[in-house]
């Protein structure tokens, strides 16, 4: 297991997407709100590099722009 911030994902693993804003939505049902600093605990890095290139095509149709 790896810890790295939200500063670091953004820089090695997906410059395209603001996981910043993509883990405070997911989160948005809670009062939890992460900043920059967060520590993210990433067991498989190259999943989460795959789930930003999934999140990206996503975002870039109808259903995803909602």
């Amino acid at each position: 297991m790896n810890s790295i911030s939200l500063h670091r994902l953004h820089a090695f693993v997906c410059r395209q997407l603001n996981w910043k804003q993509y883990f405070n939505n997911i989160l948005s049902a809670t009062s939890y709100r992460v900043n920059e600093s967060e520590p993210i605990i990433v067991k498989e890095p190259e999943f989460l590099s795959q789930l930003s290139h999934i999140v990206l095509q996503m975002m870039t149709t109808a259903d995803g722009r909602r």
